[in-house]
């Protein structure tokens, strides 16, 4: 009996590449993202709003597993990468609503710090995920300002709570 292929969404979780995980246009073979808030009524931003979300977590299967449960959800997952400095350099592009940062990623930069730059460049507050909870890791990210935490392993309910919050938290701001 053969087996049905995997799913290819991410065959390979590369750290020095990203992936964008959503409709765009390709012009030229550059992918150009849509617009962040795009389907969504940014003026009115509410607990309800369906949110742009840039993916940061540097491994693969939890990562589509993350994305999906975000769409099922309501929201729209427009960006994964491995690597913070990726993170930067999309946040700056794509412009999302809210970061899922992962504090321990694959690279030389680490969550919180890829999260505080985001924040003073870009105005864009993170979710820190983590498998780690110690007290300096945690007063660490603390410092970055973050929309919230979400502890690993996380449930549907602590997702959908956590992103509820952070909608709230941001009100009616528009980033276009």
């Amino acid at each position: 009996m053969e087996r049905a292929p995997l799913p290819t969404e991410f065959d390979v979780m590369h750290p020095e590449l990203h992936y964008l995980a959503s409709a765009g246009s390709a012009q030229g073979g550059a992918f150009i993202p849509p617009a962040a808030g795009a389907g969504a009524d940014s003026k009115n931003m509410s607990a309800d709003a369906r949110l742009q979300i840039l993916l940061v977590e540097d491994e693969a299967i939890s990562a589509l597993a993350l994305k999906r449960l975000v769409a099922r959800l309501g929201h729209e997952v427009c960006a994964v990468t491995a690597m913070a400095e990726d993170a930067i350099r999309l946040a700056g592009e794509i412009l999302p609503d809210i970061i899922l940062m992962d504090i321990r990623l694959a690279g030389e930069m680490d969550g919180i710090t890829a999260a505080r730059e985001i924040r003073d460049r870009f105005g864009i507050g993170s979710i820190f995920m983590t498998a780690n909870s110690d007290p300096a890791t945690r007063a660490l990210a603390e410092n970055a300002q973050p929309l919230g935490f979400m502890a690993k392993p996380y449930s549907p309910m602590m997702v959908k709570t956590t992103l509820r919050h952070a909608a709230e938290q941001l009100g009616p701001q528009t980033r276009n």
